[in-house]
């Protein structure tokens, strides 16, 4: 188990990075939020001087043989750290944790106040729980309850299919694309132009291994 000053600091930097992200509106989907948190962990473990791999399966301890069965970012070094992040307090993640043979184990939440009460209901003992602070999570989670209405109403009024008969016609001569984007993000041209690894000063402290 670490120490409550080194979960603190690791509490703070994905804080601090999510809010890096929300500023700059890169979340609009729960999935975006996950995938800064992992970047964010990997990115500090890599700093920390660990090898860093993401989608690591389990292997070992009391864990069956299913490939499905994989830690969210996976820090090697002297001591092991395996990381799941959640936006719902899972029992499999707390499973899989419990049983996985890794020194430390830490379990990354983001999940709303009503949902973080069935944590009473398990024993985690031997895993270290971060759960981002209340005014962090109910500023990602009013982002994305807002984007989620805002995508409706732009679908509900791109629907007008005869309000908007003769611009479709003339956005087609132009050779725009025409339909309404839906509720999944678009593939960009550039995977760069989607990152949502952010640039943030270099960390004074160092954790021990």
């Amino acid at each position: 188990m670490l120490t409550s000053e080194i979960l603190n600091q690791y509490r703070g930097f994905l804080e601090y990075r999510l809010l890096q992200a929300l500023d700059r509106r890169l979340i609009q989907y729960s999935g975006e939020a996950t995938r800064i948190l992992t970047e964010a962990v990997s990115d500090l473990g890599v700093h920390l001087g660990y090898g860093v791999s993401e989608e690591k399966p389990y292997a070992g301890g009391e864990l069956p043989p299913d490939r499905n069965l994989r830690s969210d970012v996976h820090w090697k070094g002297d001591k092991d750290h395996i990381w799941e992040i959640d936006r719902t307090v899972k029992t499999a993640s707390a499973a899989k944790l419990l049983a996985a043979p890794e020194p430390e184990k830490l379990w990354v939440l983001w999940a709303q106040d009503n949902d973080l009460l069935s944590l009473r209901r398990m024993d985690p003992a031997g895993i270290d729980i971060l759960v981002l602070g209340h005014d962090i999570r109910k500023l990602l989670w009013d982002r994305l309850v807002s984007e989620r209405f805002q995508r409706t109403g732009l679908q509900n009024a791109l629907s007008q299919e005869e309000r908007f008969a003769e611009a479709r016609k003339l956005a087609e001569e132009m050779g725009e694309v025409v339909g309404a984007t839906g509720f999944e993000p678009t593939t960009s041209c550039s995977q760069s132009k989607r990152s949502t690894r952010l640039s943030y000063a270099p960390i004074a402290w160092k954790a021990s291994k």
